[in-house]
């Protein structure tokens, strides 16, 4: 009986550390921290397979295995189980992340990990009973079985660590399914060309122009920023001596989750050479000026295109 309560506390301690790793992993303030990586490695190369072998094969009988092995189990298997519960989110839902992948390890590593508690429970193991006359009936069955939560067994000492560490686990786990989980805020800046039939592509870019010419280029700004944001769009040209100029500026407001088409001009200009358009785009508020280019601050987002500027005798020698 006392194999099988030290093997009971050591899966509900599994349940605590399993709730602590997912509590720890879902926490973005904690992201690139070791404390977290820690976490994550737990998720991913122990607990699932850890979990799943405990069902498989009790810690009891014929079907034991050494820790050693149990260890390299639990490792062997883990990744595997990662990537089929990465492929089955994928099936049914067309997209993997982070917030899905683990809420799924976890409720899956939970499951398993609490259907080896029970099955710890309900073991029953064959003992001789003594008789009166002090001999044994070895026939008779005596379930052995971990206290039960009833009033004749709540002050129990054993029964008392037990039902608290269940409760630590139950709380642990209303904590992480009531914790909302991370949403990443960002906004997304991204360059679209236009077809002769006027279709917008993320291709096809203007790799060369002739002095003094133009080309129409469309800027998107995606804002998932759970706000509504302000932002100016600063379009530049610099030259491979240095010079720099500012091509034109866009203020734009967009609410969360809008999307907002500017369409800009690239202006060549009269001196052949390589030509690096930048478009920078800013948090109004911590812009301050947009008239000199020396002067203008590190971008929240920015994204570029190289283009060759040379003259129509050059471009047909080639």
């Amino acid at each position: 009986m006392g194999g099988t309560r030290a093997l009971t506390y050591v899966q509900a301690g599994g349940l605590v550390l399993l709730s602590v790793a997912a509590a720890v992993t879902f926490q973005p303030y904690l992201s690139g921290s070791s404390v977290r990586l820690v976490a994550a490695t737990l998720l991913v190369f122990l607990l699932p397979g850890y979990a799943l072998q405990t069902v498989l094969f009790q810690s009891t009988g014929d079907e034991s295995l050494s820790p050693r092995t149990r260890l390299a189990v639990s490792i062997g298997t883990s990744p595997a189980i990662v990537a089929v519960v990465a492929l089955i989110i994928n099936e049914f839902t067309g997209r993997i992340t982070f917030g899905r992948l683990l809420t799924a390890l976890v409720l899956l590593t939970g499951a398993l990990l609490g259907m080896s508690l029970l099955q710890t429970l309900s073991t029953g193991q064959q003992a001789p009973k003594p008789t009166a006359d002090g001999g044994w009936t070895p026939k008779r069955r005596v379930t052995d079985r971990l206290p039960r939560p009833t009033l004749s067994t709540a002050l129990n000492r054993d029964s008392r660590k037990q039902w608290a560490l269940v409760g630590v686990v139950t709380i642990l786990f209303i904590g992480l399914l009531a914790a909302p989980a991370p949403e990443q805020t960002y906004t997304e800046l991204s360059l679209l060309s236009e077809t002769e039939q006027g279709r917008l592509t993320a291709d096809d870019y203007p790799e060369t122009l002739t002095p003094g010419t133009s080309a129409t280029v469309v800027a998107t700004v995606h804002n998932e920023e759970d706000t509504t944001q302000a932002y100016t769009l600063v379009v530049t040209r610099e030259q491979a001596n240095g010079a720099g100029v500012i091509l034109g500026t866009e203020q734009i407001e967009l609410a969360d989750g809008e999307t907002k088409r500017l369409r800009t001009t690239l202006v060549a200009p009269k001196t052949p050479g390589e030509v690096r358009f930048t478009y920078r785009l800013y948090r109004t508020e911590s812009i301050v000026s947009t008239d000199n280019f020396e002067e203008l601050p590190s971008p929240y987002r920015e994204t570029r295109l190289l283009v060759t500027v040379q003259s129509p005798a050059s471009g047909d020698s080639q």
